[in-house]
């Protein structure tokens, strides 16, 4: 009985930690996901403050915002 009480709080502890887990992943992504619509908007908003809408200012910023993308969230979250 020892060794069955054991494996079940083995196998209930492994589930709540999986569970923290991924709740922290969940929670890192819809911060990327609202951070990455800001970066647009501001990109965009940026953009329209010339005098003639510049692409190049709203390329720059979302090339930017890939990169962080590429480095944090999927490169050093995930790793």
């Amino acid at each position: 009985m020892n060794q069955v009480k054991a494996l079940k709080n083995y196998v209930a502890d492994s589930i709540y930690s999986l569970s923290d887990q991924i709740s922290i992943m969940l929670k890192s992504l819809s911060d990327t996901m609202f951070t990455a619509i800001g970066i647009v908007l501001a990109s965009f908003i940026g953009a329209l403050f010339k005098d003639k809408f510049d692409p190049n200012i709203f390329r720059i910023g979302l090339v930017t915002y890939g990169f962080y993308v590429l480095i944090f969230p999927l490169i050093y979250n995930i790793s």
